[in-house]
């Protein structure tokens, strides 16, 4: 008997539109095209999660971004857009759950790293937040609740409004991140 994965959540875009030249973007769709067709056909059972890509900035730079894709510094920001909206269409005929990460995370930029790719550990609770509860729900689960970590409520609410709750209900500004 063979085991299967139970999950797979994946990504895939920054390295795949900046790789390849100019057939990046044609390349990305039919490798992923690809991909997809290989999961559906060899993994059925295995439930698949797609993250979509968090929005990089315009003056982002990395390892991805070698000398020759340079040049697409400045329209990553709108190739990430237009590739997830490939992708989302995409993924909604092969069944495939889609946490859009690239919409919650796209109003709280000043939460990304210095590199323009990479987010600080309070983005990163709340994507991890956001995944758990997805998958939670997803799987006919309860939440377990509001929890009360040092005094604060909601990790969303204080990225919004920078904002926190003490334990008797009173606001205050929390300390930058």
């Amino acid at each position: 008997m063979a085991a299967y994965p139970g999950l797979i959540v994946m990504n895939s875009c920054l390295w795949d539109i900046t790789r390849y030249g100019p057939s990046s973007i044609a390349e990305f769709k039919l490798n992923f095209i690809q991909m997809l067709q290989f999961v559906k056909e060899n993994l059925p059972r295995t439930k698949m999660v797609w993250i979509t890509t968090l929005p990089p900035s315009p003056k982002c730079r990395g390892g991805f971004l070698n000398a020759q894709a340079r040049f697409l510094q400045t329209m990553l920001p709108f190739h990430v857009v237009q590739a997830n909206d490939f992708v989302t269409k995409t993924l909604k005929s092969y069944n495939v759950d889609i946490i859009d990460l690239h919409y919650h995370m796209k109003f709280l930029i000043d939460y990304r790293a210095n590199d323009g790719i990479h987010w600080n550990p309070e983005a990163v609770r709340f994507i991890t937040n956001l995944f758990l509860t997805h998958l939670t729900v997803s799987n006919g689960l309860n939440l377990p609740g509001r929890v009360l970590i040092g005094g604060k409520y909601a990790l969303y609410n204080r990225l919004r409004s920078n904002r926190c709750t003490n334990q008797n209900g009173t606001q205050k500004k929390c300390a930058s991140p």
